[in-house]
Order: structure tokens, then C-alpha cells, then sequence
């Protein structure tokens, strides 16, 4: 009985470690302009693959595609295609 005590604590302590530990959400970044955001995202961010797709000129590396990092920055998309601060040709 004792074993099974001592176990059963033991996992307890172990679980509560883990979740106590875990990371918080973080939020995703929100720049003050394009130029801020082309220091990290050179050819700007973009809400959907699909967006990245048909708003990329010729030549021109992708956007990065997250939804949640355009949402945070989207009035950063001037022409509201979907892709803010996209380099064009």
C-alpha cells in the first residue's frame, strides 16, 4: 500500500512539474511598419496559402503564411489583398 502511495505521489509531483512548466501562449508580434516587419518577414506575411499564392509576383520569395501574425498587423496591408507588406516587382 505504501508503494502504491509513493508512486501515485510521485506522478502527481512529475504532472504538476509539467503543467506548472509549461509555456504560455504568445501572442504574435505586431509591428509598427513594413519596414520593422522586413526585418524578420523579408517578403511580408500573408493570411492563407492561398493569398500567398496569387498576390506573389514573379520572382519574388513567398510570404510567410500565418493567419494570426497577419490578423495582428493587418492594417499594414495597404491594398487589402491579404498579404501585408508584400514586396512587390
Amino acid at each position: 500500500m505504501r508503494l502504491r502511495t509513493g508512486i501515485a505521489a510521485t506522478v502527481l509531483a512529475l504532472v504538476g512539474t509539467l503543467v506548472a512548466g509549461a509555456p504560455a501562449y504568445a501572442a504574435p508580434a505586431k509591428f509598427t511598419n513594413c519596414a520593422a516587419m522586413h526585418r524578420s518577414y523579408r517578403a511580408g506575411v500573408a493570411k492563407s496559402k492561398h493569398t500567398a499564392d496569387h498576390a506573389k509576383p514573379a520572382k519574388i520569395k513567398a510570404p510567410k503564411v500565418s493567419s494570426a501574425l497577419y490578423a495582428a498587423n493587418k492594417r499594414l496591408d495597404r491594398d487589402h489583398d491579404g498579404v501585408a507588406c508584400e514586396v512587390s516587382a
